[in-house]
């Protein structure tokens, strides 16, 4: 009886955790949005001021971070208890899109995107997918330092679809690799708060892999590149 009363309080101290991460996402959301659009209101009006002009820009970009921050907690709050619905989309329809969204802020930074997918059929919830290529490639932007490039790929398996995302930047040592989709853990702490991370993306892509019944194989050389392998199956019940 003692050990099972010791079970609930853990089980209820668990809980309450949950649900003061959710709560306390959801109240940064206002203040934020505050402080974000009235330093947005400053960065304009004080463009001949370079020193308040600079204290705008580091409200704004750590308004933003923490914003960002709030809505990825709500995320890893969500996906816990979530159970998405599959449906048959086009490999090709799907990773276009996501090329697009991406390729701007790609060339921006001087990488180049190479994109060879294959016809096929994903079984997958888009939203949340996208959610994991577009933070795939976003690391993988932030692993190279000038230019690089950026191989988003895919092709029909026997068990399904499987695709990657490879980036010839910095890499990671083996023992990193164990860590990388723990909640909060940054591989570089200095480049991820700089890119306005926090160490939670791959936590959340990890969680949306696992309500797709895979995983991520993540296979890395430090100073060659890293490339992340995907492997979705498939569903005799749908074609395309």
């Amino acid at each position: 009886e003692a050990l099972e009363a010791k079970i609930d309080d853990i089980k209820r101290e668990a809980e309450n955790k949950e649900l003061f991460v959710a709560a306390f996402s959801h109240e940064l959301k206002t203040p934020l949005t505050v402080i974000i659009g009235f330093s947005q209101r400053l960065l304009k009006k004080l463009k001949g001021d370079e020193d308040l002009a600079l204290s705008a820009q580091y409200i704004y970009d750590e308004g933003r971070r923490l914003e960002n921050l709030s809505m990825q907690l709500l995320d890893l709050m969500v996906l816990e208890k979530q159970t998405p619905e599959l449906e048959p989309v086009s490999a090709r329809e799907f990773f276009g899109c996501i090329a697009g969204l991406v390729a701007p802020s790609l060339r921006e930074r001087g990488i180049e995107l190479s994109v060879d997918i294959s016809d096929g059929t994903l079984f997958i919830e888009p939203s949340l997918m996208e959610t994991v290529c577009i933070n795939f490639i976003d690391n993988a932007k932030k692993a190279l330092n000038n230019g690089g490039r950026i191989v988003l790929s895919g092709k029909p398996v026997a068990t399904g679809y499987e695709f990657s995302v490879a980036d010839n930047g910095v890499g990671m040592a083996k023992e990193e690799l164990e860590k990388v989709t723990r909640a909060f853990y940054m591989v570089d702490k200095s480049r991820s708060r700089k890119e306005g991370g926090a160490g939670l993306g791959l936590a959340i892509c990890d969680k949306i892999l696992k309500l797709h019944r895979t995983g991520a194989d993540i296979k890395s050389t430090p100073g060659e590149g890293t490339c992340v392998t995907v492997r979705l199956e498939g569903d005799a019940e749908y074609e395309l």
